[in-house]
């Protein structure tokens, strides 16, 4: 008996892996609809800042990331689970934990930050 990933052709597993490698295009679209539609000024210099002295690369990357934009060094799940609603990506979404996916996001933003800021 055949699933129907199967029957299209495409193997779980090439799928997974091509899915993880697409992340970090994901992240800039992601990043630059956020910075471009919701983000504040001062939210893109914290980020800007941050990514500057220490990056946010690492296993709490997407929460860094979102702890550094807001402004808090605490949140909950449910502040991180509403700042990821703003661009779409859910609270069980696999790009909440992928390190690629949260390079382009920051990467994207700080690109828009970049064109704003000067």
């Amino acid at each position: 008996m055949t699933n129907a990933t199967e029957q299209a052709g495409v193997r779980t597993e090439e799928s997974r892996l091509r899915f993880f490698e697409q992340a970090g295009e994901r992240g800039r679209r992601a990043g630059a609809t956020w910075a471009e539609e919701s983000a504040e000024y001062l939210e893109l210099k914290r980020l800007a800042s941050i990514a500057v002295h220490r990056g946010f690369d690492g296993e709490q990357a997407g929460y860094r990331v979102v702890s550094t934009i807001l402004g808090e060094r605490h949140l909950s799940r449910r502040d991180i689970a509403a700042f990821r609603e703003t661009f779409g990506l859910e609270h069980d979404d696999a790009d909440a934990q992928n390190r690629e996916y949260w390079r382009g996001f920051v990467q994207s933003a700080l690109e828009v930050f970049e064109e704003v800021a000067i």
